[in-house]
């Protein structure tokens, strides 16, 4: 699954290097599975994702 157009791919490298300088390894995300290419390139790894609850 692409990354949705719009998003400002610029936005990702910021976080991904925040995380990383916080010593996150390892993640779980919060919301719809998307592929995010390139987030290992910072050390980071996507252990999978939690996706919102439809009920609330």
């Amino acid at each position: 699954m692409p990354v949705k157009s719009g998003w400002d791919l610029r936005t990702f490298g910021v976080g991904a290097q925040n995380l990383s300088a916080l010593g996150v390894k390892k993640m779980r995300v919060m919301g719809t599975p998307t592929k995010l290419t390139g987030v290992s390139g910072f050390g980071l790894e996507l252990a999978g994702y939690l996706e919102a609850d439809e009920t609330e």
